[in-house]
């Protein structure tokens, strides 16, 4: 089975998507419990909105920013926070 979501970058295959362009970063309001450790991660990514949960401000992250928004991945205690392959 083939999953979209990556911990962290060592578990991802060399047939992995190219980063920038090809993927994209989703929080899901269903599972987010706005402890913000993803702005602690990734600040510039992520914001925590009026409705005291986080909220993606950059969809489409550069290369430099990967390794950032891996870790708000793996930190997220509720893992509300997906990186997603565009089709």
């Amino acid at each position: 089975m083939r999953t979209e979501r990556w911990e962290i970058s060592l578990y991802c295959s060399p047939t992995c998507p190219t980063w920038e362009g090809a993927v994209r970063v989703v929080v899901d309001p269903d599972r987010c419990e706005g402890n913000a450790r993803c702005l602690e991660a990734a600040p510039g990514v992520f914001e925590l909105g009026d409705d005291d949960q986080a909220h993606v401000i950059l969809e489409r992250p550069s290369e430099e920013q990967r390794t950032a928004v891996e870790r708000a991945v793996k930190v997220c205690p509720r893992q509300a926070i997906s990186i997603v392959e565009d089709n």
